[in-house]
């Protein structure tokens, strides 16, 4: 999921849902969307809302079977730049790429698009969805691949 691209595509989408174990219409009532919306998100009819992209990324590293990583430690960051930084505030390290207003490295970003392009490249993001990436290597196509 986490090395395609910017956004979630279709594919990743469907994954996602396969890996949490979820019918179209329990994913749908997660998201607080329409079963309809999945199935045009799955299909690539509809482009997939940032607040939907958010909340599956979120619901996705949840399940994470592995230790929480602390952002923090990982990016060595100095004692200064912590306390200025949300992830540490609220304790959150494995959720950094979710929080609005982190500061990584160096600065905040401005919105979520900016946000998870960092985000994407980083090794926190990448090791709390390590375990969805191995499961998406053993697992068959989704219907798009085919």
């Amino acid at each position: 999921m986490a090395l395609r691209g910017i956004s979630v595509d279709k594919d990743e989408f469907w994954r996602a849902r396969q890996y949490l174990g979820k019918s179209q219409r329990g994913l749908a009532n997660l998201l607080g969307v329409s079963v309809r919306a999945v199935q045009s998100f799955e299909q690539g009819w509809r482009p997939i809302p940032v607040h939907v992209e958010r909340q599956i990324l979120f619901l996705v590293a949840m399940k994470n079977e592995e230790g929480l990583i602390r952002c923090w430690e990982v990016r060595d960051c100095p004692e200064a730049i912590r306390k200025k930084c949300p992830a540490w505030e609220f304790r959150a390290g494995h959720l950094c790429w979710f929080i609005n207003g982190t500061v990584c490295r160096g600065s905040v970003q401005r919105n979520w698009k900016e946000k998870i392009i960092l985000c994407r490249q980083c090794e926190v993001f990448n090791a709390t969805f390590e375990s969805f990436q191995r499961r998406q290597l053993e697992e068959p196509l989704s219907p798009s691949e085919i």
